[in-house]
């Protein structure tokens, strides 16, 4: 009789370090959000537009500002870099009102 076992190697959590800018004019954006959409947790960026973020290879991390199309990366290693994430501008056009005295 064996007994046999598996191992599994759980993957180390590691900080993503990261910039996030308008794809258009390449300013910072402020209080822009990130999401790991595998553990749930979040992040926001600050007036420079850097952030931090638990991440694992393997995980999506969602990124959006309001005004802006969100992205989607998946993480695919570790990085000791400052990545830059570009979010483009999203148009809206609304309908037009009447306003009276």
């Amino acid at each position: 009789f064996f007994l046999f076992s598996s191992w599994a190697i759980a993957q180390e959590s590691f900080l993503l370090w990261g910039k996030i800018l308008d794809a258009d004019t390449q300013t910072p954006l402020e209080y822009a959000h990130i999401l790991n959409l595998k553990t749930k947790k979040g992040s926001i960026s600050d007036k420079n537009g850097y952030f931090f973020i638990s991440a694992k290879k393997g995980d999506y991390i969602k990124f959006s500002f309001m005004g802006y199309h969100n992205i989607y990366k998946m993480i695919k290693k570790e990085s000791n870099d400052t990545l830059v994430f570009y979010l483009h501008p999203q148009i809206m056009a609304l309908n037009s009102i009447d306003v009276y005295p």
